[in-house]
Parts: structure tokens; sequence; C-alpha cells
């Protein structure tokens, strides 16, 4: 932040190395939506004292300056859309990171365990059983058992 002028200051104001603090604490603590809240009104009130009755700037340099405005907005939105990405991508490696440890959990449980043709017929992660096709051999006698309910 820029240093205040001596026209800016008030009376009874404090330390401005304070005041740098406590703003760059508050930019810190806000937001996405606050922090483009205050760029918006940063950018209108910039415009407002430009097109204002006291400024002195002709036509050219009012629409430059609006021109700078929209610019900075733009910026603020791109980066807002950059963050957004980062955070999803970031949501999905911690929902992958997630996914991996129960994955390996459940290994590791199933290695203790010894391994039983129930076991084996059980899909991973999953309770239920699994649709392992049986082949036949090609003629010879089938054994088929069915449990007694």
């Amino acid at each position: 932040m820029r240093p205040r002028r001596e026209s800016e200051r008030c009376e009874g104001e404090s330390d401005p190395v304070a005041d740098d603090q406590s703003t760059e604490q508050t930019l810190r603590r806000a937001s996405k939506e606050e922090l483009m809240n205050w760029t918006h009104e940063a950018v209108k009130s910039i415009f407002s004292l430009v097109t204002g009755p006291g400024s002195k700037l002709n036509k050219s340099d009012t629409n430059s300056i609006a021109m700078c405005g929209q610019d900075i907005l733009a910026i603020v939105a791109a980066l807002n859309l950059r963050l957004a990405e980062v955070e999803l991508a970031m949501a999905s490696a911690k929902l992958e990171v997630t996914r991996t440890g129960r994955i390996m959990s459940d290994e590791a449980a199933d290695a203790s365990r010894p391994r039983s043709h129930a076991s084996a017929l059980k899909l991973a992660g999953n309770d239920k059983r699994a649709a392992i096709e049986i082949k036949k051999q090609e003629g010879g006698p089938v054994l088929a058992i069915y449990p007694v309910a």
C-alpha cells in the first residue's frame, strides 16, 4: 500500500506502519468474495472521483482510466478462476489420497486374514459378491453344491 499524503491524513491518526500491518492482516483473513467486492468498490470509487464534478480530466483521460479499471477487474476475475481451479485440483487430490488410504487399509486387513474361497469372491472395497463366471469343462461330470437354507 502506498503511504498517505499529508492532505489525506487525519489529525487523530495513528502510526501508518501499524495501519499497513492491520490492513495486510485484514486482507489475509478476507474471503475470495470479500476481496472481489473490495476490488470492485475501489475501482468504482476511483471512477467516481475521475468523473466527479471536481475532476479536471478530459474525456480521453477519463476513458483511459475506465479501461484500466476494467482491466483490473478482469485480472481479479482471472485470478479468482485460477484459484478455483487450484482448489478443485487440491480437493481431487485429497479425495484420491483418501480413496487410496482406504484401499490400502482394506488390503492390509485382507492380508492379515487367511485367504479363503469366500474372501476370493468378494470385490475389493465392496461387500457384494463378485460375479465370477465359472467355465465348464468341455464335457465330463459337473458337481453342484447348493447351501441349505
